[in-house]
C-alpha cells in the first residue's frame, strides 16, 4: 500500500494492489484524509460498509468534522444529473 499526501494541495492519493476492504480505507482515513481536516468541515461519503466502520466515524469526529453520508439514490449525483457539467 503506497500511501500519498502532497503538501499544500488538496491532493490525496492511496495506491494499493487488490480490494480496498474496510482496513484499507481506515488506513486511507487514519493517514491521509484525517490529519488535513479542520473543525467545522463536512466529508460526504456514500454508502459503502467500509465508509461505515466505527474507527472511521470516529478518526473524523475527532478532528471536528462530521460525516454525512448520500442518500442511497441520489438524481443530484448520478450519471445523469451531470448532464449539465462540462467535462
Amino acid at each position: 500500500m503506497d500511501l500519498r499526501r502532497a503538501t499544500g494541495k488538496q491532493e490525496l492519493a492511496l495506491i494499493i494492489e487488490g480490494s480496498a476492504t474496510t482496513t484499507v480505507f481506515e488506513e486511507y482515513v487514519e493517514r491521509i484524509l484525517a490529519p488535513g481536516l479542520a473543525a467545522g468541515q463536512l466529508v460526504i461519503m456514500d454508502n459503502l460498509a467500509a465508509h461505515k466502520s466505527t474507527k472511521v466515524q470516529e478518526l473524523i469526529a475527532a478532528r471536528g468534522s462530521q460525516v454525512l453520508f448520500s442518500p442511497s439514490y441520489s438524481r443530484n449525483i448520478s450519471d445523469s444529473g451531470l448532464e449539465h457539467l462540462d467535462a
